[in-house]
């Protein structure tokens, strides 16, 4: 099915009511899409529709009739310590949403112009001195080996001739949800610090993450790895730096890397210690034009009381 040009543009989003999918949805909305969410409680509006993808239960026909899929579906990797049933429920939530997904892209008779299934930046895994970009190949830990799996989940769609995009998040920031008020706590009360300190931290404002939806659907000459980061990497001791600026609060207590690694059954290893400068490269050789392409201007935004 080729995206409509005159006719009302229909988009399926699993994970629609999540951090990412709650501003998407009616950014998509307000520009005239058709938004049909995917839930697995009993529906309570008309643009919802249930489904079960641990048991790859969805109704092809709504497949059938989008334009587009927008796969944000997952359990939170910041949820809780990484013990193993925690990692068994990381992981098996993506593969089966994923699986689900492509292979009713794969089994309906009118196929959507793209799925864009989402990744992670954890793909690369720790890599000190290095630049990151999409051709970068995987590192090694348990957040690499997801997202490996994840992307691949995705195979039955591209098999069917479907175009297939993975953002790849970095840590996105938002004064309204995700990681950054769990972060912020510390620093309103003056104990916020540097954790270790000397590693990149892949980030990306919230607004241009949902910014970047629209422009990979309508460039349809992008495939596979997209780097969904801001241009601006930051060490972890310059994003330190710049929450202290913002809040207008010390950052005098920092957290020392062999302490900090020992926390959360690995989370903090891999989320927060990991060295990754990852760089926009398929976004910026398309024309991406970021409107808070610096720490500094994401954390303005997100701690403005406007």
């Amino acid at each position: 099915m080729a995206l409509s040009s005159s006719s009302l543009r229909k988009a399926v989003i699993a994970g629609a009511s999540g951090f990412v999918g709650s501003a998407l949805v009616p950014a998509l909305q307000a520009d005239g899409w058709q938004v049909t969410s995917l839930v697995r409680s009993q529906p309570k509006s008309a643009d919802e529709v249930q489904w079960n993808p641990a048991e790859h239960v969805i109704d092809i026909d709504v497949i059938a009739e989008a334009d587009v899929v927008i796969n944000l579906s997952g359990a939170s990797i910041a949820g809780g310590w990484w013990t193993g049933k925690r990692k068994d429920i990381i992981l098996q939530s993506r593969l089966d949403a994923t699986t689900t997904l492509a292979e009713a892209i794969k089994r309906a008779d009118s196929k959507p112009s793209v799925l864009i299934s989402t990744s992670g930046i954890g793909f690369y895994g720790d890599r000190p001195n290095e630049v990151l970009d999409e051709g970068s190949a995987s590192g090694y830990g348990f957040l690499p080996e997801v997202c490996q799996q994840w992307e691949q989940a995705a195979d039955p769609a591209r098999e069917a001739g479907v175009r297939v995009v993975h953002p790849r998040f970095g840590l996105v920031l938002s004064g309204t949800g995700g990681m950054l008020p769990l972060i912020t706590i510390p620093f309103r009360f003056g104990l916020g610090g540097k954790i270790g300190g000397d590693q990149h931290m892949g980030w990306v404002d919230l607004h241009d993450l949902v910014r970047m939806f629209p422009f990979l659907i309508a460039h349809e000459e992008i495939e596979g790895a997209v780097n969904a980061v801001a241009p601006g990497s930051v060490t972890n001791a310059e994003f330190t730096r710049a929450m202290g600026k913002a809040l207008n609060r010390p950052t005098v207590i920092p957290v020392p890397k062999a302490i900090a690694g020992s926390l959360g059954g690995g989370l903090v290893e891999e989320l927060l210690l990991a060295d990754q400068h990852v760089v926009p490269g398929v976004l910026d050789a398309g024309g991406f034009s970021f409107e808070r392409p610096t720490i500094e201007t994401s954390l303005k935004h997100a701690f403005s009381k406007d």
